[in-house]
């Protein structure tokens, strides 16, 4: 993997992320975003996508986020998998009028393929898709007939000046988040301590409205800026902190959801910012997040490595015998409990430094389920 391609995916990934703070809606009664006020020409909202690239089905999940207050940018973000093999691949999305152009993270593919897609009519998007130097047509609609849960967004921002020790102005701290909020209400409270456990422990998720959960996290991070502003900031001449937070489907089934958690985060001082994404997967119908063990008999371990070093090697161009540590912060890689399920098998995400140096980015490896049978729950094994 190129230094140049983790970069274009790292500013891609920052796109998403500046456009985040531009949600300055007021939130419903019940924490669910209003719509946009501002006319664009794709509408602002969760698109659950089916339909065919050529003559192969497959889905695209996309998070299309409100223009706020006369703003002329906003980001569209999500994921596709073909339905075949359900795996899924990040989406880095353009938005020029009515059209989209979704270009595809795969980390060993030197040059991304990408859907160029027209907004036709209301949940109708046509258009093509290129690749290894061939094209095909696409047409998808917007839908939720194969059993996937509709979702509403809710997105919010503030900002916050950092003074110094003598008042002066040093620099601005932005705090934002986007959700996702399903309109069943029967699995709305698991989804939002879904999103909200990513850093708040669950016995501290004291309310089912989105309003004051995001107003008690603001609430302490811009209380810790002020402090360091007050305390350290009159040494730097630009104080600045962000913490950018929102949700992306990857999975969305009728007993089977599937959630990316991405983190942005930006310390006063810091080189750079950090970044990650923490999947989690629920059983809608017994209302629960799965774990391994939920799916695997003891033992499972040994393979499960096995196959997810093999493909570290084959993503990041690291030659079968070559040792490890001469490319990664590790001597070996095993699995590792930030992990999302499809239909047909298991994403694993590394983040940055848990694996490779920050350069790399997030580290995808997918696994399928047929690779790992000979140690399916009997149970599990019936279900797919």
């Amino acid at each position: 993997m190129t230094f140049e391609r983790t970069a274009a995916r790292f500013l891609a990934m920052l796109v998403i992320l500046s456009a985040i703070q531009a949600c300055k809606q007021k939130p419903t009664e019940n924490g669910v975003q209003a719509s946009s006020p501002v006319a664009v020409a794709i509408p602002a909202g969760y698109y659950h996508l089916t339909g065919n690239l050529g003559d192969i089905p497959i889905v695209i999940d996309l998070v299309a986020e409100p223009v706020i207050d006369g703003e002329t940018f906003r980001t569209i973000h999500g994921s596709f998998y073909y339905t075949r093999y359900q795996q899924p691949i990040t989406l880095s999305c353009s938005e020029t009028g009515n059209s989209l152009k979704l270009d595809e993270y795969i980390t060993d593919q030197a040059e991304p393929n990408s859907f160029e897609l027209n907004f036709e009519a209301p949940g109708v998007f046509t258009g093509t898709w290129k690749g290894n130097g061939k094209s095909f047509d696409v047409r998808l609609e917007n839908g939720f007939k194969d059993g996937a849960h509709d979702l509403a967004l809710w997105c919010k921002s503030d900002t916050l000046p950092a003074t110094g020790s003598n008042g002066q102005r040093l620099g601005v701290a932005e705090f934002s988040q986007l959700w996702l909020v399903p309109k069943e209400a029967s699995i709305r409270e698991l989804i939002l301590k879904a999103q909200y456990s990513m850093h708040m422990p669950e016995n501290q998720i004291n309310s089912l409205n989105y309003q004051e959960l995001y107003n008690k996290e603001k609430t302490t991070f811009m209380a810790s800026f002020q402090q360091m502003a007050k305390e350290f900031g009159d040494d730097s001449p630009a104080f600045n902190a962000s913490d950018f937070r929102y949700a992306t489907p990857l999975f969305n089934a009728a007993n089977l959801l599937t959630l990316s958690m991405n983190a942005y985060e930006y310390s006063p001082g810091a080189a750079h910012g950090n970044f990650g994404a923490t999947l989690c997967s629920y059983d809608l119908e017994k209302k629960a997040r799965i774990a391994l063990e939920d799916l695997f008999e003891p033992g499972f371990e040994v393979l499960l490595n096995k196959l997810i070093e093999a493909r570290v090697r084959t993503q990041l161009q690291i030659p079968e015998g070559e040792p490890l540590e001469n490319h990664l912060l590790v001597d070996a890689v095993t699995f590792t409990n930030n992990f999302g399920l499809t239909g047909k098998g298991i994403l694993f995400v590394y983040n940055p430094y848990e694996i490779a140096a920050y350069a790399y980015g997030e580290v995808p490896v997918f696994v399928s389920f047929e690779e790992m049978k000979a140690y399916a729950k009997p149970q599990f094994l019936s279900q797919n």
